[in-house]
Formats: C-alpha cells, structure tokens, sequence
C-alpha cells in the first residue's frame, strides 16, 4: 500500500528533520503527507499535517510541532489497524 509505505517514510524522516534543523525536508514531508491526506480524504490528518506546514519552525515552536507530529504517528497507528482490520475481513 502507498500511502502506508509513503507516510512510514516520511514521518520518521520529518522526526529527524526537526532535531537536525533540516526545515527545507521537514516541510518537503510533511507536504507528501498532507497530499496523501488530500487524495485520500483524511480529513483529522489533512487537519494536522496542515497545522504543520503553516507552522513556522523555530526554537519556540518545537514543543508545539513535535505534539503535532505526535499526533500524525497517533492518527496513522489508527488508520494502520483501521487497515489491517479492512484487510482481515475481506481476506
């Protein structure tokens, strides 16, 4: 699955972004993973993900951004068991 693949990738990636001060792929991934939010109408991770590109990185912020991701990581464990379940019923 894409999106699952994808957005395995990318939240790590935007993690370690942030701690190395790495603001140009933070926002390159959290961008896919609005997108795939987009296409795939999410509507709570579009809300997030969204928060997250519009929110500026600075010292300050990083509490706050690091709870939005959080809440991303949080958002696609549910979407992974949502899946998973789908997958077992339709086996």
């Amino acid at each position: 699955m894409t999106f699952q693949h994808e957005t395995h990738k990318d939240l790590p990636a935007a993690f370690q972004a942030l701690e190395a001060g790495d603001n140009r792929t933070f926002h390159q991934c959290i961008h896919r993973i609005h997108g795939a939010a987009n296409i795939l109408n999410l509507q709570k991770l579009i809300n997030i993900s969204h928060q997250l590109e519009i929110t500026p990185v600075s010292d300050d912020s990083k509490p706050e951004i690091l709870q939005l991701l959080n809440s991303v990581k949080e958002h696609i464990a549910e979407l992974d068991q949502e899946i998973a379940v789908f997958c077992q019923k339709n086996d």
